[in-house]
């Protein structure tokens, strides 16, 4: 029976070299093809209260007409494919770890894994940012609980699948349980890093998840509470794949774990903080909200009132 190692090394380097070229291509034509293509097509169907479709309906996106219903109320759109930046990024981070033959990063899956994780941490991260900015700005009567409600549900559909996929590399690799795999495992699960590891599971996927499925909890102070557990889990998380896949030695040597030092725990939190600070200087020269979403609230509020009055 051969090896893994064996196998490996009968692979030469220039082999390796001229594989990931062709991947790399492969990847630089999809992306271009991606960004540069036609838009994709879509159908919306524009009804009214009672569901009756509105015929000869114009159909405005910020102030610019997109479309005019047909006499069934369906309208032909197009959605450029700006999710391509959203699917590029993560992958190639993941792809620098998938191809590197160290136990816990040598999976198949790590990027769609990290595509789903920057997902999930961003509708996190917008959630938090909805919440300062409408308490900061007493924006109550634009940004209401039924916003935070819907990011709320695309959280819980987030967390579920990040879960999905976590079992599943956890789930292989501990069933072959190569030795370095082995070591890797007991580390996190059981080992030095097991409380961080348990942390983010508790408390980064279970607990957002509980505290949006109850609807005792589904208010907006705990889905803000949801959101802040859900960013900072996968902060953990990450710090979860990195260090402890860099903690077997290359060379004969005892298991090493790092461990951060005061100046990059001070780097840390300084570009933690520079987000908000960022978005505090863009907002003192920008409006929160365009003007065009204020007037349409607006209208909506005095119909509304108007309608009671009657």
């Amino acid at each position: 029976m051969t090896s893994m190692g064996n196998v490996r090394g009968s692979v030469s380097r220039r082999t390796q070299f001229r594989l990931l070229v062709a991947l790399t291509i492969v990847w630089a034509l999809w992306a271009g093809w991606s960004l540069l293509g036609r838009a994709t097509p879509y159908t919306l169907r524009v009804l009214d209260d009672v569901g009756t479709p509105i015929a000869a309906a114009s159909i405005d996106v910020n102030k610019s007409q997109i479309g005019t219903s047909a006499e069934d109320g369906t309208v032909d759109v197009e959605w450029s494919r700006s999710a391509t930046v959203l699917e590029a990024v993560p992958s190639v981070l993941a792809w620098l770890f998938g191809v590197t033959v160290r136990p816990g990063w040598n999976s198949t899956i790590f990027a769609p894994y990290f595509v789903l994780g920057a997902m999930f941490s961003g509708v996190g991260a917008v959630i938090l940012v909805l919440a300062a900015f409408r308490k900061a700005y007493h924006l109550e009567a634009y940004i209401t609980p039924k916003h935070f409600t819907y990011l709320a549900y695309i959280l819980v559909v987030l967390a579920s699948g990040y879960l999905y996929f976590m079992v599943s590399e956890y789930l292989t690799e501990g069933y072959k349980m190569h030795e370095g795999t082995g070591k890797l495992l007991e580390l996190l699960m059981l080992g030095r890093l097991a409380p961080f590891f348990w942390l983010f599971i508790f408390g980064g996927l279970l607990a957002p998840i509980a505290l949006i499925a109850v609807p005792y909890t589904r208010t907006i102070p705990g889905i803000t509470l949801a959101a802040l557990a859900v960013v900072l889990g996968m902060w953990l998380k990450r710090f979860l794949i990195v260090v402890p896949g860099l903690a077997e030695p290359l060379l004969p040597s005892s298991l090493t774990i790092y461990y951060p030092s005061w100046v990059e725990v001070a780097i840390t939190v300084g570009a933690a903080a520079a987000i908000p600070l960022m978005l505090m200087v863009f907002f003192r020269f920008f409006p929160v909200l365009s003007i065009y979403e204020m007037e349409e609230a607006e209208l909506e509020h005095v119909t509304a009132h108007a309608a009671g009055g009657v």
